[in-house]
Order: C-alpha cells, then sequence, then structure tokens
C-alpha cells in the first residue's frame, strides 16, 4: 500500500474498484471468506462464480416477485373484498 508524504494511504483505481465490489458483495450476504476467496479465483473461475451466483439470484427475484402477487391479490381482497390468487402462482413452496 503507498503512502503520501502525510503517511494517508493511496488507493489506485484498482482498490477502489475492489472495494465497490466488496461492498456490492456484502449486500448480497456473501461472506468476508467468500470474498477473500473471490479475490484469488483465476479468471475462469470467477466466470463460474458469478455465472453461479447470478442464477442464484434471478431464482431468489422469481420468488420475490410471486410472494409480491400474492401479498397484491390479499390488498386487492383487503381493500375490495376481491382475493384473486392466479393459476400459475405456485402455492406449494
Amino acid at each position: 500500500m503507498l503512502r503520501d508524504n502525510n503517511n494517508y494511504r493511496q488507493y489506485t483505481e484498482q482498490h477502489v474498484k475492489w472495494l465497490l465490489l466488496v461492498k456490492y458483495l456484502k449486500n448480497l450476504d456473501i461472506t468476508l471468506n467468500q470474498i477473500s476467496e473471490i479475490q484469488n479465483l483465476s479468471t475462469d473461475e470467477s466466470k463460474i462464480f458469478i455465472k453461479q451466483y447470478q442464477q442464484k439470484i434471478r431464482k431468489k427475484i422469481n420468488e420475490l416477485n410471486e410472494i409480491d402477487n400474492i401479498l397484491t391479490a390479499k390488498l386487492e381482497y383487503l381493500e375490495h373484498g376481491d382475493f384473486n390468487i392466479t393459476d400459475d402462482m405456485n402455492l406449494s413452496k
């Protein structure tokens, strides 16, 4: 780590990008241990990790969208007495 004349750390653009990535990964509930492992992956391994994590995120988004649809239907019922859960919602989960 480089330091200036006042002994302040000097970060490169690569350091800043890594810190931003760490911030985003922490927001996705990835542990610091997993994050440190990511840093040591090859480019191909990083691609695999990212694709796998992307699949998990997309699955979670779909689950949250289903929950949102159910909550919207419940609100409709509470506001208008019309509770309509469509057939395409999977309630068995």
